[in-house]
């Protein structure tokens, strides 16, 4: 026998999933932003001089070549994994703005976007969405809880959006 269908009121979205889903995203960026700086590193280690030695003891034959082999292959290693891990967020922010795209709401769209895609800390969003108000200074408190309304209101949505491939109202 076929259940009837919940009404959008009474339907539960997983709104877990799509902060998770979007903590994922931030993450990854962090992640591939920390592999960048570490390959920068090494290429800047690579192309220092290192300093001679001053002994007259006799060294081994192709030392310096072996740590050159192994800084060249970690080096592409690196350049090889930030490589996939960049094509695997755009294929993912591709999806998040298409998703995006369909919120109802401007400003849970630029909410989702400045917390999630710019990586930017709640005061900062706060901020961003409402720092041009007069009484913004003062009254700062008040702007993150609205932001974290806005937020939230932005989540449900693209869950509804994920879920149903729109909005319910």
């Amino acid at each position: 026998m076929k259940t009837p269908e919940k009404s959008a009121k009474e339907k539960r979205y997983d709104v877990d999933a799509v902060k998770n889903r979007l903590n994922a995203y931030r993450d990854k960026e962090r992640e591939i932003d920390i592999k960048i700086e570490r390959l920068e590193t090494l290429d800047s280690k690579m192309k220092s001089v290192g300093s001679p030695g001053m002994s007259d003891m006799p060294k081994a034959p192709g030392m310096s070549g072996d740590k050159m082999a192994r800084d060249l292959e970690r080096k592409e290693e690196l350049q090889n994994a930030i490589d996939a891990a960049v094509r695997e967020q755009k294929t993912e922010q591709k999806a998040i703005e298409s998703i995006l795209e369909k919120l109802p709401v401007p400003d849970e769209k630029e909410v989702i976007c400045i917390r999630y895609l710019d990586c930017n800390s709640w005061s900062e969003v706060a901020k961003i969405m409402f720092g041009m108000k007069d009484d913004y200074e003062r009254k700062q408190d008040t702007y993150l809880r609205r932001t974290f309304k806005v937020h939230g209101a932005a989540l449900l949505h693209f869950a509804m959006i994920e879920e149903d491939g729109e909005v319910q109202q």
